[in-house]
């Protein structure tokens, strides 16, 4: 059975795991031996981008219920009655979409204009490994990819989206009812600086984040402010993501981050100034033999020493066919 529509558009990469500029949507398809309904990118992060991310990373986002009303007058009484797709619509504001996450029919809703997630996100959803008892708070959340992958994956979880834009966060929002999450995902437009004063001190068991990837001052800024918030750190450093989880983390709770390879020691270093011990390790390859683009990284709140180096992730064999780790990960059954 080929692969199925998997939640991420159609950008693809070269068998040695380059990345090739984005198709055009009224564009047809690729003609290769890989199935035209599977995505086919490393992209680290998927939101308009004219080929600004170099070959070492350089160039590649903020939660309390105070959002924005919904534009969904209708949106409880319409997912209650019947299947997502048929109601979906009313759940959308103008220069919306609807992405599909290919995992228990849930949808996420994004723009074009905005952040949207890519391979990074998928990647940390199943690196971070919940617990169903674990409460879990995702920094950062954006439009919801990996809270929302996070409640597919284990449906016992509950999770706090804490996102700074309020219009991301609004759009997280009403993804979360349009998926009937409410109960489990509960978002919060907020600096996750200060996330630890509305939601608690040390009552989270798990905090993922996938931050900006880009310093200040490196690479070009987007002309659109919400990318250029997810992109750049815009006075958020890898030192803010680690404090605000280890206020937010109780002892023996675990931070997990996707981050890029060679600011991979950045982050570790700010881990271990807030009591996060990094634990455990995984690079992330386009192909094997290449250097590792990104990298994933948990730590534990006052945990001991000690790295455990995990075995590196290929997505691609070197015939350019999606490895076995990559069809693990996203559930692709043959």
């Amino acid at each position: 059975m080929s692969a199925p529509n998997l939640p991420l558009r159609g950008d693809s990469i070269s068998p040695d795991g380059e990345n090739l500029p984005p198709r055009a949507d009224n564009s047809p398809p690729r003609k290769d031996n890989l199935s035209p309904r599977a995505p086919v990118s490393i992209s680290p992060r998927e939101s308009e981008r004219p080929d600004n991310l170099s070959a070492d990373g350089e160039n590649l986002p903020p939660r309390a219920d105070n959002l924005p009303p919904s534009a969904s007058p209708r949106g409880s009484e319409c997912n209650a009655a019947g299947p997502r797709d048929v109601c979906a619509s009313t759940f959308l504001r103008e220069g919306e979409r609807l992405d599909d996450l290919q995992h228990s029919g849930f949808k996420l809703i994004q723009r074009a204009d905005a952040f949207r997630f890519g391979t990074d996100s998928v990647l940390l959803a199943d690196f971070a490994a919940p617990k169903p008892r674990d409460r879990a708070v995702d920094l950062g959340a954006g439009t919801g990819a990996i809270a929302t992958l996070m409640a597919a994956h284990c449906p016992g979880v509950t999770v706090d989206l804490v996102e700074l834009q309020p219009e991301i966060a609004d759009m997280a929002r009403r993804s979360v009812a349009l998926n009937g999450l409410t109960d489990r995902l509960h978002v919060h437009a907020m600096d996750m600086r200060e996330a630890w004063r509305a939601l608690g001190a040390e009552r989270f068991t798990l905090a993922v984040c996938n931050p900006p990837y880009g310093r200040d001052g490196g690479g070009l800024l987007s002309r659109s402010e919400t990318v250029r918030l997810a992109r750049h750190e815009g006075g958020l450093a890898p030192d803010d993501v680690a404090r605000s989880a280890g206020k937010l983390l109780c002892a023996g709770g675990k931070l997990c981050v996707v981050y890029p390879a060679f600011r991979a020691l950045e982050m570790m270093d700010a881990m271990q100034a807030h009591r996060l011990a990094p634990k455990r390790i995984r690079t992330v390859h386009g192909v094997a033999g290449r250097a590792p683009r990104f990298v994933l990284i948990d730590a534990v709140k006052d945990g001991r020493p000690g790295l455990h180096w995990l075995e590196p992730l290929n997505l691609r064999e070197p015939d350019g066919a999606f490895s076995a780790e990559w069809r693990r990960i996203y559930r692709v059954v043959d």
